[in-house]
């Protein structure tokens, strides 16, 4: 998560001071990266809260990278491994400070991951001049709204720990120099979604 984040506020940077390699393509190609890498990222944090039951279906897991492929075989195994965005919310309760809701859109979800992988993994192969052109534009023009989708995925989100009733809340934290921070919580877990 530390990764992503630091990956995250490169893209952020790059965009918003409008820096540049020099070139329209290699911007777009470096942006692309990022993007790539954090998707990959978000894929292997994931083997990590499923780390024992992966092991036992991936005998070398340990050299696995791409993400599409660990995307298809921990929704084998654990079909609700994918990061669930919630929301921190003043409870009614008066024995309870505050609980998580479930955020219903805006965020990166599995399919779209799954398309944004696919679409970078595109652009940063070299160009075969025999074969169709490749979309620079979309990748420029959409970068904002990927970024956003990412952030509202990972700002705050559980991960449900296959095989236990233990999850993990984790929260990104803005700013460069803060932590990530990870809290468990034990028993059965209910998310509202925010309508």
């Amino acid at each position: 998560m530390e990764e992503i984040k630091i990956r995250f506020l490169v893209i952020v940077n790059f965009i918003r001071d409008n820096k540049s390699t020099g070139n329209d393509i290699t911007d777009i190609e470096f942006v692309t990266l990022q993007f790539r890498k954090i998707l990959e990222l978000i894929a292997l944090s994931s083997i990590v809260s499923n780390k024992e039951k992966y092991s036992e279906v991936r005998e070398k897991f340990e050299n696995d990278w791409n993400a599409k492929n660990i995307i298809r075989e921990l929704e084998r195994i654990n079909p609700e491994f994918y990061p669930r965005p919630v929301s921190k919310v003043t409870s009614h309760d008066p024995s309870v400070n505050y609980h998580f809701e479930q955020i219903k859109n805006g965020y990166l979800t599995k399919s779209a991951f799954l398309k944004l992988y696919e679409k970078c993994g595109g652009l940063l192969h070299a160009e075969n001049p025999f074969g169709s052109k490749k979309d620079y534009a979309s990748i420029k023009q959409n970068a904002n709204e990927w970024l956003n989708k990412i952030q509202k995925l990972l700002d705050l989100h559980c991960v449900l720990i296959y095989g236990h009733e233990q999850v993990w809340i984790v929260q990104m934290r803005e700013g460069a120099n803060k932590d990530v921070v990870v809290y468990t919580a034990e028993g059965k877990i209910q998310l509202k979604y925010i309508t």
